[in-house]
């Protein structure tokens, strides 16, 4: 039974911290340049926002920790 309590705790410890983590403005520029070199989409700053939480949702669903682990990830 500990375990499953311990598991939920990291859990509900790792979405607090992929919460509070937010985009610095180099990964900002690193993913809004691609957006617009393989989709032609223009990302303003105004949508930095936008953007953190629908890589959010892709950061729990690969386990990643932060942005900077996800952006390695996509550009090795």
């Amino acid at each position: 039974m500990k375990t499953n309590n311990i598991n939920v705790n990291m859990n509900a410890d790792m979405n607090a911290a992929i919460y509070h983590d937010t985009l610095t403005d180099k990964e900002f520029g690193i993913l809004s340049d691609f957006i617009m070199q393989n989709s032609g989409i223009f990302m303003p700053e105004s949508k930095k926002n936008l953007l953190e939480s629908r890589i959010r949702r892709r950061l729990r669903a690969l386990g990643f920790e932060g942005f900077s682990e996800y952006i390695d990830y996509v550009f090795e």
